[in-house]
């Protein structure tokens, strides 16, 4: 499944998309299609994709929501939303298109921070193995360890779908560029 595939005809107001002014997740897909096909043809798919929907949504979690809950029949969202959702029971099925873009959840420690030994035990313990694998079944995230099996949700998932090129600095660096050409192309 391609993000085109929503702008079928019989889709028209029946999918949801996160605003990219307001939502990671929303700026993500614009910057994770910017990366890979350009800044006009990521604009234009926003467009498109925008004029198809339902709705924006302020953040991706609500697209997510709106459809475990049958209120659209198709919605842009990161996948570890869905799968709560899921896990929850609503019937959710999920699709990475082909070189989409991702997120990482990061723990970091501050350099010159007032307590670095109590720093370095909070990244121990949230790098355990118990932890890797509590956050792995309420988040939906994969774990960073090797060794943890992963959550049965997460076995279908084909990483090699994700933009592997995907640049999170260069994301950043095009954030006020890549919104503000969203804006213009707004009016």
């Amino acid at each position: 499944m391609r993000y085109e595939d929503l702008l079928r005809p019989e889709l028209k107001g029946k999918i949801e998309i996160p605003d990219p002014e307001t939502s990671g997740t929303g700026y993500t897909l614009l910057a994770s299609v910017a990366q890979q096909r350009g800044d006009s043809a990521a604009i234009d798919l926003m467009q498109a994709l925008k004029k198809q929907s339902a709705s924006m949504t302020f953040a991706g979690n609500t697209s997510a929501q709106h459809l475990a809950e049958g209120e659209v029949a198709a919605a842009i969202s990161f996948l570890s939303d869905q799968l709560r959702f899921k896990n929850s029971g609503y019937n959710i099925s999920s699709f990475i298109p082909p070189q989409a873009g991702w997120e990482i959840g990061a723990i970091s420690i501050l350099k010159g921070g007032n307590n670095p030994d109590a720093a370095k035990q909070l990244v121990d313990f949230m790098f355990s193995k118990e932890v890797q694998t509590d956050y792995m079944n309420t988040a939906f995230s994969f774990p960073v360890a090797p060794d943890i099996p992963v959550n049965p949700l997460l076995t279908p998932v084909k990483l090699e779908n994700l933009l592997a090129a995907y640049r999170f600095d260069l994301a950043a660096q095009q954030h006020e560029k890549l919104l503000s050409q969203w804006r213009e192309a707004l009016d």
